[in-house]
């Protein structure tokens, strides 16, 4: 009697562990393929992000180029001093500027020549003293004018960085394209174009809540947007720099595009939930 008692609950232990293990397999495989799908759908979010951001740093490198060689740019900068032609100039390029930027909506430039000490964006210019003044009036939350003199007159190569207070529309922050022009030993220009950043947070749009889209510049996290704003973060410090296309961090998965252009770099942060609500999010950022 005893041997059958402990073949019957040993059957019956059998028979319930039959589903036990079936639910925890299930379990194993819809997580996988609910991670295959979340790790899919994003990669084609940051892929579109990536190729809408480059459109617009290629907009940025047309209106440089646009500048550099325009003859009215030209004859500014070889003009020795601030005569009475050199104002002539800056009136018919600021002309110029403004029916460019009309039509190239978000678009802005600002040049300083240092010699000069004349500063010139697309609705106003003067000696920087006064430039900085105009602008500093209405925003008190700006940097000193020397530490504004120092990021304007400093060396920029064909470079990309985030600054504010370069636009002639906003004081926000901005994807700048930065170079130094150095006509001869008398002559260096700066010229910055800009575009808002806001342009790019509305493209990320599609990012799901919680996640992180990074822009990194030469290795620095320059840009960190989440939920439809800049944030300060240190989460994604560890994942920059990361050149594998998925990897893991810190409870995100982590997605990684590079640009066409040299040093910057896209993440996509995507927090590690292994829920239901989740895919659905991403089924609904495929439509």
């Amino acid at each position: 009697k005893k041997s059958v008692v402990v073949g019957w609950a040993c059957s019956y232990c059998v028979i319930l562990l039959i589903p036990i293990i079936t639910i925890f397999v299930n379990y194993y495989f819809n997580v996988r393929v609910i991670r295959q799908e979340i790790i899919r759908v994003n990669e084609q979010v940051l892929s579109n992000l990536k190729n809408s951001i480059d459109e617009l740093l290629d907009d940025e490198k047309t209106f440089y180029s646009y500048i550099y060689t325009d003859e009215v740019f030209e004859s500014m900068c070889i003009h020795q001093n601030k005569g009475a032609q050199f104002y002539f100039d800056a009136s018919k390029l600021s002309e110029k500027l403004k029916n460019y930027c009309e039509y190239n909506a978000g678009l802005s430039s600002l040049m300083y020549f240092v010699d000069k000490d004349y500063v010139m964006n697309v609705s106003s210019a003067n000696d920087s003293e006064y430039f900085y003044q105009s602008i500093k009036f209405y925003n008190r939350d700006m940097q000193d004018y020397e530490t504004w003199k120092e990021m304007m007159t400093a060396e920029y190569n064909n470079q990309f960085l985030v600054q504010t207070f370069m636009h002639h529309k906003t004081t926000k922050e901005c994807i700048v394209y930065a170079d130094t022009l150095n006509h001869n030993e008398n002559n260096k220009i700066n010229l910055f174009i800009s575009i808002p950043v806001d342009e790019i947070i509305s493209m990320a749009k599609n990012v799901e809540d919680g996640a992180k889209f990074v822009i990194s510049i030469n290795g620095a996290p320059e840009l960190v947007i989440s939920n439809g704003r800049i944030i300060d973060s240190e989460v994604e410090l560890k994942a920059i720099g990361n050149d594998d296309p998925f990897f893991e961090t810190e409870g995100y998965i982590g997605l990684h595009k590079e640009s066409q252009d040299k040093g910057i770099s896209y993440y996509l942060l995507i927090p590690d939930r292994e829920r239901g609500e989740t895919y659905q999010k991403c089924i609904v950022y495929q439509h």
